[in-house]
């Protein structure tokens, strides 16, 4: 039962940082403080992706 909440947990993770991401990518950058957080946030998600996939990228 630990695992299927932890899956459904990664699984909630990966579509907030999708979600972020989407955000991020949509805005204009003013400053390097967006394309920053967008760097970020793209690495959470390449992160979580590996997790989800057990590739082991990292």
């Amino acid at each position: 039962m630990e695992e299927a909440q932890n899956v459904k947990d990664l699984k909630m993770q990966i579509v907030t940082e999708i979600s972020n991401l989407s955000r991020l990518l949509g805005q204009i950058p003013s400053d390097d403080s967006t394309v920053q957080e967008a760097r970020d946030s793209f690495l959470k998600l390449s992160i979580l992706i590996d997790q989800a996939l057990d590739l082991k990228l990292c």
